[in-house]
């Protein structure tokens, strides 16, 4: 049976800057949502954009860079 290869190497499609990507995005995604709610609050919705935006960013780096440490500890390439 020639055609059996290695299940971990196939499956590990998922990079860590993809992950941190993903997370920016998304991050990104809601704090701009948040803004948008903030921003009609507070009167002013440039601002209110972009301070979620900021944090949406943040946090979305650092759970996307955690993730990714994460993974690269469960699943080490060495």
């Amino acid at each position: 049976m020639s055609g059996t290869g290695d299940v971990r190497s196939d499956g590990n499609h998922h990079q860590p800057a993809v992950v941190l990507a993903l997370g920016i995005a998304v991050g990104g995604s809601v704090g701009l949502a948040l803004g948008v709610v903030l921003g009609l609050g507070i009167s002013n919705l440039i601002l209110g954009m972009s301070l979620g935006l900021a944090v949406g960013t943040a946090i979305g780096a650092g759970v996307g860079s955690a993730l990714g440490a994460a993974r690269n500890r469960a699943n080490p390439e060495s």
